[in-house]
């Protein structure tokens, strides 16, 4: 955190800060450090005090996938946070955002073993070459079993806790 005064003739006014009620240091900013969960910060200079509730609790993920664990051919997922930008990734693989389904994003994520041809990507593919790929490359298909894991980012920049299941694809 950092607070600008004015700068009246002559000198600069301290800055006091307080965490939680107690006493944090002075000085023009300041460096949050704590535990998870809400704090009270607040910044104290020349009889005007600012306060400021910091959020430093990760947010929560939920998945729905169908009942089970082993599918036939293809299955979806959907990822749900109320507070936070979900975000998933297969196999160890770059974690990406999620939106539902790229033409619908009120539906759910759909994985197959080649991937979904959509706009000149295949969304979804289990495959060799990651989750989105162009058509044009050659895709074995990704049956077998799979690692999904998924977390959610908040708007303060707080990673929640990364889940996650292991989900087997069949011809």
């Amino acid at each position: 955190m950092y607070v600008e005064t004015g700068e009246p003739t002559g000198s600069i006014p301290e800055v006091r800060w307080a965490l939680d009620g107690r006493p944090a240091g002075t000085g023009s900013d300041f460096v949050l450090d704590e535990a998870r969960g809400a704090h009270t910060l607040t910044a104290t200079t020349g009889g005007t005090t600012l306060t400021w509730t910091v959020d430093a609790t990760g947010p929560a993920t939920t998945a729905e996938l169908p009942e089970g664990g082993v599918y036939h051919g293809s299955f979806t997922m959907r990822l749900k946070s109320p507070d936070g930008m979900p975000e998933f990734r297969v196999d160890g693989d770059g974690w990406h955002k999620y939106y539902g389904w790229p033409t619908d994003p009120a539906a759910p994520y759909l994985f197959t073993p080649r991937g979904t041809e959509i706009d000149g990507l295949a969304y979804g593919n289990l495959g060799e070459g990651g989750l989105t790929v162009s058509p044009f490359s050659e895709r074995k298909p990704g049956y077998g079993t799979h690692r999904i894991e998924y977390r959610s980012i908040d708007a303060a920049g707080n990673v929640g806790p990364v889940r996650s299941v292991t989900v087997t694809l069949l011809p």
